[in-house]
């Protein structure tokens, strides 16, 4: 049953590739001298295939019927419509309509599949029916719809260079984050038809105003209900309108351009990662009226200090309690405030900018992750004082080349040090009873380490994939050695073929 109904597909699929063929081919007869002209086969089935015909930025999806008779002596009126310069938008589609060849809506399932051409001057019209699923236009400048009832999510996002947009009357529906990240989209006209927009439909945009019974944007803040929603604009300086009681969460997240912000006292809480990210932002007040501050509400910024009930940014760093919260600097150098007890997880995830950090002798656990992904981070001295190095602390710190331990340190922990593929050199202390699974797996440039006597337990891939490894030393004896718990891949892809031990050499 199920190889039969495998075979019925096949032969499906192979009617709907030759009717496609077909059909590709005619289409591509009538434009052979119709100049900045396009066909593409959108999708296809044994009764229709779907077409994209582009002729200089006007782009129409038709509807071709298997038998060619129905649509072929329809096509070359379809060709110069499509061809009329002197038209507007309204009046190409006006015209299409009466020539009745069916438009179309394209499938969800080929949107991915599919781009849409624009003009050489960046002009994109797009005359088709029903739902404009996520197609994303290549170079466009300037978009002007027809036919379209819903714009779904995610429809433009990332069209960068997108400027200007019309959208018809007849859309009843913006889906969420539609129009995200068009970075030069300055204005737009919702038509009164449009009952719904979605969230962070206009995020990262380049809009100042926008007035509707949906949205309202001001200050190039999107706002509803006394809440800052999100940043509509790329603008350098913000100030949030008053009368705004809450800024959302992440409701500038990674608004790069943005370097002030002006705060009114209307506003009561900063929800979380309300402004992570905006790396270029140097300053901010926050009001008294403030009572609650969300989680990393200001990472990634680039803020040296600032004093508020409710946050203290000291040297760029966020401290509460004793604790070193998350980085709030762009610095390339961070020395964490005495008296910090504790960094915590995560806290400098990713800080691409910092080559070096100071930790003070107060500090006695770094947390998990706290420096994953510190690219640039070249050199950290971890005090005596520090006895625990959480999982994952310094994972991905490709540019770190020499680490030393403290002998406070018991456990080397999972994923301490993985893919620190500058690393050189390290020193284990004779303190440390265990290395923990991945601790410094892919340190591609590890050629030689010291393990001292005391350890007792090695976990896998400890030091797996650390192809420049030559060099084993162990403290203690050979007994010793064959004695250590060791986890299965421990020392995979390593060059080192042996162990050099107090009383001998033993093999890996």
């Amino acid at each position: 049953m199920e190889n039969e109904k495998a075979r019925e597909n096949a032969k499906e699929e192979k009617i709907s590739q030759v009717l496609s063929a077909v059909a590709e081919a005619m289409v591509k007869e009538v434009l052979s001298d119709v100049p900045d002209s396009s066909m593409t086969v959108v999708s296809g089935n044994r009764d229709s295939t779907i077409v994209n015909i582009c002729v200089n930025g006007n782009n129409g999806i038709f509807s071709l019927a298997a038998d060619s008779s129905k649509w072929i002596d329809k096509l070359p009126a379809v060709v110069k419509v499509l061809c009329d310069s002197e038209k507007s938008g309204e009046e190409i589609y006006d015209a299409l309509l009466k020539v009745d060849l069916p438009i179309a809506e394209v499938p969800e399932s080929q949107s991915e599949k599919f781009s849409l051409t624009a003009s050489k001057t960046g002009f994109l019209r797009l005359f088709c029916k029903g739902t404009l699923w996520q197609i994303t236009p290549k170079n466009v400048k300037s978009v002007e719809l027809f036919g379209v009832s819903l714009i779904s999510d995610y429809a433009f996002s990332e069209c960068s260079s997108l400027e200007t947009v019309e959208i018809p009357s007849g859309v009843t529906e913006i889906g969420k984050s539609a129009f995200s990240d068009c970075r030069s989209l300055k204005a737009v006209e919702i038509p009164s038809s449009v009952t719904a927009i979605g969230d962070y439909s206009f995020k990262g945009c380049n809009i100042n105003a926008l007035s509707h019974k949906c949205l309202t944007i001001k200050n190039g803040v999107a706002v509803k209900d006394a809440v800052a929603l999100y940043c509509a604009s790329q603008a350098s300086k913000i100030t949030i309108p008053d009368g705004v009681t809450e800024i959302a969460e992440s409701a500038f997240y990674a608004c790069y351009s943005l370097e002030t912000v002006e705060i009114p006292s209307s506003v009561t809480a900063i929800g979380e990662l309300a402004f992570r990210g905006c790396s270029s932002l140097k300053s901010v007040e926050i009001p008294s009226s403030v009572t609650a501050i969300g989680a990393y509400a200001f990472k990634g910024c680039n803020i040296n200090a600032l004093s508020h009930k409710c946050l203290t940014i000291k040297n760029g760093v966020v401290v509460k309690d004793g604790v070193a919260l998350y980085c709030a600097s762009q610095a390339s150098k961070i020395t964490i405030p005495d008296g910090v007890t504790e960094i915590a997880d995560s806290a400098f995830y990713s800080c691409y900018s910092l080559k070096a950090v100071e930790i003070p002798s107060s500090v006695t656990e770094i947390g998990i992750g706290a420096f994953d992904r510190c690219r640039s981070l070249e050199t950290v001295e971890i005090p005596s004082s520090v006895t625990e190095i959480g999982g994952g602390a310094f994972k991905g710190c490709s540019s770190l080349k020499a680490v030393e331990i403290p002998s406070s340190v018991t456990t080397i922990c999972a994923s301490a040090f993985e893919v620190c593929i500058s690393l050189k050199v390290v020193k284990i202390p004779s303190s440390v009873t265990a290395i923990g699974e991945l601790a410094f797996r892919g340190c591609s440039s590890l050629k030689s380490v010291e393990i001292p006597s005391s350890v007792t337990e090695i976990y896998g891939y400890a030091f797996g994939d650390c192809r420049s490894l030559s060099d084993v030393h162990f403290g203690g004896t050979v007994a010793q050695w064959k004695a250590v718990q060791k986890g299965g891949d421990w020392c995979k892809d390593v060059s080192a073929k042996s162990v050099k031990c107090t009383d001998g050499e033993v093999s890996l």
